[in-house]
């Protein structure tokens, strides 16, 4: 009985001593876990971003064109300066969904040695004429001076109109607007 108690007191040694000499140890494993570049693979819709730009802890992603057509999915590839466990945050199959422009995502990017660096991925507007867009419209004369309209204008923002109600006659009826528009778009003057 004793042979066998010490035999097996052995044997647990010996398997111990084995895992121990096999095992790595943690302060060699590195801690780094940078993200290096990030290349979108696809959007949802008619979506169009420019290229991803790191900076410090966050990866903003330009948004060219499709700000009205959210939620929005991107699958990225993400690329390490250095060797990683894991990624944490993105689908399976590598997606982000935006809800909104205002929308953040983390990520989070597992170390070797067990430390977590986080990345936050914001979407950031590029100024265009997707969002062209009258801000204000206002009208300084008109012509016949006699003519009875709104003097405040509605914006149909969606359908890109403005409405003036008029009541009268008195064809042809002329304006004089000073017009407002949104960053990125343009204002066709014809005369």
């Amino acid at each position: 009985m004793n042979n066998l108690k010490r035999v097996a007191s052995i044997c647990t040694l010996l398997i111990a001593g084995i895992c121990l000499t096999t095992c790595e140890k943690v302060n060699e494993l590195d801690d780094n876990a940078q993200i290096s570049a990030v290349k979108i693979e696809s959007t949802t819709h008619a979506v169009l971003l420019g290229d991803p730009r790191i900076e410090k802890e966050e990866v903003l992603i330009p948004l060219i064109f499709g700000k009205y057509l959210f939620p929005i999915e991107i699958r990225v590839e993400i690329h390490t300066a250095q060797t990683i466990d894991k990624i944490l945050g993105i689908g399976a199959d590598k997606s982000i969904v935006f809800e909104s422009l205002d929308d953040i995502n983390r990520i989070d990017i597992i170390a070797l040695s067990g430390v977590v660096h986080s990345y936050v991925f914001k979407l950031t507007e590029v100024p265009s004429r997707e969002g062209a867009n009258i801000e204000k419209f206002e009208i300084s004369s008109w012509s016949p001076d006699s003519f009875l309209f709104t003097k405040t204008p509605y914006y149909d923002i969606i359908n890109g109109f403005v409405e003036i109600i008029g009541i009268g006659e008195q064809f042809p009826f002329t304006v004089f607007p000073h017009i407002t528009v949104s960053v990125g778009a343009l204002l066709p003057i014809h005369i």
